[in-house]
């Protein structure tokens, strides 16, 4: 990660999850410190659905949003 932004801790899937604004992808970092890579794109204006310097983690349920 270059520039950790959006970080938001879950309690049910007991996790924090944290996007990288400047390689526009979201992580998943559990209790036994494992980083998992949920969504990363190519730098983008977000036209297509895609990520674009991502800066804030919603997570609703099972679901994980970036604004």
């Amino acid at each position: 990660m270059i520039a950790s932004d959006g970080i938001q801790w879950d309690r049910q899937s007991n996790a924090r999850y944290t996007t990288d604004v400047f390689y526009n992808a979201v992580y998943k970092l559990d209790m036994q410190g494992k980083l998992t890579l949920l969504s990363k794109n190519g730098d983008t204006n977000g036209i297509n659905g895609e990520l674009d310097a991502p800066n804030e983690m919603i997570v609703r349920g099972n679901n994980t949003n970036c604004i």
